[in-house]
């Protein structure tokens, strides 16, 4: 027969190793939409470069520069530098707020577990004292919004 503290950290565990599964699951595609935040800009910065250099061949080419030499390509580089910030900025925007409501389940799945753990811990406890002294037990109301991340 194990301990009633075998137990108690038995079942610590194994609520730590849901709330981890919980919070990968809940993580899962974050990474892709922050890579898209962080490269779409390069993208549009490439597209930048690659306008310009076809710009600067037209006027070598030639010998001369003129508007409408350098125009159509400086143009398109500001389409793709447009077309990265227009992919870029809705990314970051989801991933921020992504990131913020994960932290917020979070902490709350967090709060759960702490509640769930001291309820079943001390009616063990109870169980334990009430049989043996005939005492009865209420458990004290107790606030775990300051502990985000941590389980006991």
């Amino acid at each position: 027969m194990t301990k009633p503290e075998d137990r108690n950290s038995i079942m610590v565990s194994l609520i730590q190793n849901q709330l981890d599964k919980e919070r990968l699951q809940l993580e899962s595609g974050l990474t892709l939409l922050a890579c898209i935040g962080a490269c779409a800009p390069f993208v549009g910065l490439f597209g930048t470069v690659w306008g310009i250099y076809h710009a600067l061949q037209a006027i070598g080419s030639q010998g001369s520069s003129s508007l409408e030499q350098v125009a159509g390509p400086v143009g398109e580089a500001l389409v793709m530098t447009g077309i990265g910030l227009l992919v870029a900025l809705p990314a970051v925007f989801a991933y921020n707020a992504f990131i913020r409501l994960n932290r917020c389940e979070f902490a709350q799945l967090d709060s759960f577990a702490h509640e769930l753990i001291l309820l079943i811990v001390h009616d063990i406890s109870l169980k334990n004292s009430s049989s043996q002294q005939g005492e009865s037990f209420s458990l004290p109301n107790i606030d775990h919004s300051d502990k985000q991340g941590e389980l006991l």
